[in-house]
């Protein structure tokens, strides 16, 4: 595609002022008027697994009035503890999701739980004929991934994956660019993260070593490729409207 000097300083800057705003958004804090929402309105809902993710989910879930979080599942006992302090309401504690799944006024779940433990979560969850929230990645294997598409086509609810960045306004704003074509037809993406950080997380006790830190164990995480790629092959799936083949 051939363009001339004048066009090309007309993209960058339209690049530039879309990824600038873009940044600034992210760093901007918006001042929120919750709406008012009748009790009998609100979208009951449980959080299955309430570790980093989990309590993040509640805190964000402040600002969201239209849904209230009536059940908190996980096996340890110190997390619902420390997810109880999100919440202002009363809310019902279970160390077994199948308890929580059966409960009569429940609407939907959202899964938060480590990796491994999605698919027979997600699929209960599917058999309690509730709306569903799952944290990425889907499930731990293509078969189990396939296995839940399958079944949630059966169902008459809401199922969602829990891929946050394509939300990010710096991705939407990439995407405006090239959905109205400003970089022509894309053949190839090269996608990384730079990232310095330690997935090891401090644990009360030894015992405890493989339920918190369980990414750094291929019995449980799928590693860099589940828990960070993932992210990448969202957005670029994103993109371009297709998946790969």
């Amino acid at each position: 595609m051939s363009q001339s000097r004048r066009d090309f300083l007309k993209l960058s800057t339209t690049t530039a002022v879309a990824l600038g705003l873009g940044i600034v958004a992210c760093k901007q804090e918006e001042k929120f008027i919750l709406n008012t929402v009748p009790e009998n309105d609100r979208i009951k809902v449980g959080l299955i697994g309430v570790g980093n993710r989990g309590k993040s989910i509640l805190k964000t879930l402040e600002f969201v009035p239209e849904i209230k979080v009536i059940a908190l599942c996980d096996t340890l006992d110190f997390q619902m503890d420390k997810g109880k302090t999100y919440l202002t309401n009363e809310v019902q504690l279970f160390d077994d999701f199948n308890k929580l799944l059966a409960l009569d006024n429940l609407d939907a779940v959202i899964i938060a739980t480590p990796l491994h433990e999605h698919y027979r979560i997600v699929m209960a969850a599917l058999d309690a004929n509730l709306h569903i929230l799952c944290e990425k990645a889907l499930a731990y294997s293509i078969e189990q991934c396939k296995e839940i598409k399958r079944r949630g086509d059966l169902s008459t609810k809401l199922f969602q994956v829990s891929y946050q960045y394509q939300l990010h306004p710096v991705f939407n704003a990439i995407k405006n660019i090239i959905h109205k074509g400003y970089l022509g037809t894309i053949t190839r993406i090269e996608a990384y993260w730079d990232r310095n950080g330690n997935w090891r997380r401090k644990v009360p006790n030894s015992e405890l070593e493989r339920q918190i830190n369980w990414r750094m164990y291929k019995e449980y995480s799928g590693g860099l490729m589940a828990e960070l790629g993932s992210h990448q092959l969202n957005m670029i799936d994103n993109i371009l409207g297709s998946h790969p083949t």
